[in-house]
């Protein structure tokens, strides 16, 4: 697992933010009307995202460790309620897992250069 931060600046932005047509010119996968706006929430609201780990101190002073399931359709709440919410996902869930082992091949590529390596 690997630790996220989920962050509200970005999730909320909408369309016409230039923070957000900026993300949107490198990623087209980033919806118009921002992340937000994504109908996943719903359509996927059952889909696992990962967990929270909490330490919980019980009043005989002993630690019980309590590991909570976060779906997908947990998200929104989640921006909407706090911001610098802390999970951990699986790995293997990340969209490019080897993104910093491609560093060095792509790493100082120009726009639209990225198409220009294949591996065999």
């Amino acid at each position: 697992d690997i630790k996220v931060t989920l962050h509200q600046n970005l999730f909320w932005k909408n369309c016409g933010d230039p923070e957000l047509e900026r993300i949107r010119k490198e990623n087209t996968l980033v919806p118009a009307d921002g992340y937000h706006s994504s109908d996943c929430f719903g359509k996927y609201e059952d889909e696992y995202v990962g967990k929270k780990r909490y330490d919980i101190l019980k009043p005989d002073q002993t630690v019980t460790k309590v590991h909570c399931k976060v779906l997908l359709g947990h998200i929104l709440p989640l921006m909407r309620f706090t911001d610098g919410f802390k999970l951990s996902i699986p790995i293997d869930s990340l969209d490019m897992p080897f993104r910093s082992s491609w560093q060095l091949v792509v790493g100082d590529k120009k726009k639209g250069e990225q198409y220009n390596f294949i591996v065999d």
